[in-house]
């Protein structure tokens, strides 16, 4: 894998925490191992199985205010209808708070889940993955082949492809912030396509009133369309508060 996310392949482990899924809400919820990846960077792992249909698993991991991190699963990229297809809910540690939820990637890629989250307070949170027929009220599903990985990663551009974030000082044309930090999703990594994506996540906020954000791209040769997408807002969504506003 490449440096687009947190599954860069770990080189050490500074935390062994078993990482069995036995829990069975945030209260006995399994605390989330701290590794590091070939990028540099550290993030939290955790793994488990959805054993049986309405089976669900409960992570806790402790994050810091106004950190932006990356929830993502792993677990069936290629969108194979006999494996799991995941779901994620972050709660308040105690669970009695929904943040955000979020079924597929966003835009989607595969079945795997991702959500980017903006942390509000210094604190414990709680990670529930769960299986989308459950979640969907559906004929629940669940076997012991249906195996993932729920990654939780402190996004920082300087590390990671993929990420380019909003410093604040674009407030105009004449300062917007150029979009660099680019990656590439070839044809063979997305299911159904046939042509090579290149992309960047913009992390970043608007202040209350007037604010505004610039950026500037430079489309490579032979492109032949683009598309911008903002993530779902409230805790139905990526937990923002609030949707977009004009977008020129």
């Amino acid at each position: 894998t490449t440096t687009t996310g947190p599954t860069t392949s770990s080189t050490s482990s500074t935390s062994s925490s078993g990482m069995k899924d036995e829990s069975t809400s945030c209260a006995d919820a399994v605390k989330m191992e701290s590794v590091m990846n070939n990028a540099g960077g550290t993030f939290f792992r955790g793994e488990g199985v959805i054993g049986a249909p309405e089976d669900a698993d409960y992570f806790k991991v402790d994050l810091t205010k106004d950190q932006w991190v990356g929830i993502i699963t792993q677990a069936n990229d290629m969108d194979d209808p006999m494996k799991i297809d995941t779901v994620l809910t972050l709660f308040t540690e105690d669970g009695k708070t929904k943040l955000a939820e979020v079924d597929d990637a966003f835009p989607r890629v595969s079945t795997d889940s991702e959500m980017y989250y903006r942390v509000p307070a210094t604190g414990t949170y709680c990670v529930k993955v769960w299986e989308f027929s459950h979640w969907a009220n559906q004929t629940p599903e669940g076997d012991e082949t249906y195996l993932y990985e729920v990654d939780v990663l402190p996004v920082d551009a300087a590390l990671y492809e993929g990420y380019d974030e909003d410093k604040g000082d674009n407030d105009t044309a004449a300062k917007a912030t150029p979009l660099t930090n680019v990656a590439t999703l070839p044809a063979n990594m997305q299911p159904g396509s046939t042509a090579t994506q290149i992309f960047t996540r913009i992390y970043g906020d608007l202040a209350p009133g007037t604010d505004k954000d610039f950026f500037s791209f430079t489309a490579p040769a032979g492109t032949v369309s683009m598309r911008t997408t903002f993530t779902p807002s409230g805790a139905d969504g990526f937990g923002s508060t609030g949707g977009p506003g004009v977008i020129n």
